[in-house]
C-alpha cells in the first residue's frame, strides 16, 4: 500500500512524500462514521499557540497557530488561513486554507474583500496602518470564501 506523508514547513507550504506500506493482519469491522466537515475547500491543522478563537485569521508560527495582526506585520506573510474551530493552547486548531467557511453571527456585505484586523479579528474596512491583506471576499451575509491576496505593507 502507498501513502502520503504531507507535512508543513515554517512557510506554512505543504509538502508530501509517499511510502510503500506493508500492512499485516487482517482488516477491522467498519466504525461508526464520523460528524460531517465542513463543505469543500482546503483546511490545515496547526497546533494552538495560546486559546484561539473560532472563524479568526491565523498566522503559521513557527508550525504552531496564532492569530494574524494587520499591526504586527510580522505576521504579514504567515497567514494561512481562517480558524474553524476555538482551541486551547496545544490543542488542534482547523484552518481553512481556501474556500468557504459559513458563520452565522456573521453579517458581511456579500461580494465585498474581507482584510485581516486586529488580533486576528476579520474586517471589511481596510486597515490604515500596519499592512493590509485582503483574505478573501464575502459569499453571503455569513459566508466568507477564503483566497488570499499578497499584503501591502502601508506607510513604509
Amino acid at each position: 500500500m502507498k501513502m502520503l506523508i504531507e507535512q508543513v514547513n515554517s512557510d506554512g507550504l505543504v509538502t508530501g512524500h509517499t511510502m510503500n506500506l506493508e500492512v499485516i493482519g487482517s482488516t477491522g469491522p467498519q466504525g461508526e462514521p464520523g460528524p460531517p466537515g465542513p463543505a469543500g475547500g482546503d483546511m490545515l491543522d496547526l497546533p494552538a499557540n495560546g486559546a484561539i478563537g473560532g472563524h479568526r485569521a491565523i498566522c503559521n508560527d513557527n508550525g504552531s497557530a496564532s492569530y494574524a495582526d494587520n499591526a504586527d506585520t510580522s505576521t504579514a506573510h504567515t497567514f494561512v488561513g481562517i480558524s474553524y474551530n476555538a482551541a486551547a493552547d496545544g490543542d488542534t486548531v482547523s484552518i481553512v486554507t481556501a474556500g468557504s467557511v459559513t458563520e452565522v453571527s456573521w453579517n458581511w456585505t456579500p461580494q465585498q474583500p474581507i482584510y485581516i484586523g486586529i488580533g486576528g479579528n476579520l474586517t471589511q474596512t481596510a486597515p490604515t496602518s500596519g499592512y493590509i491583506r485582503r483574505i478573501g471576499f464575502a459569499e453571503t451575509s455569513t459566508t466568507v470564501f477564503v483566497q488570499p491576496s499578497q499584503p501591502l505593507f502601508l506607510g513604509v
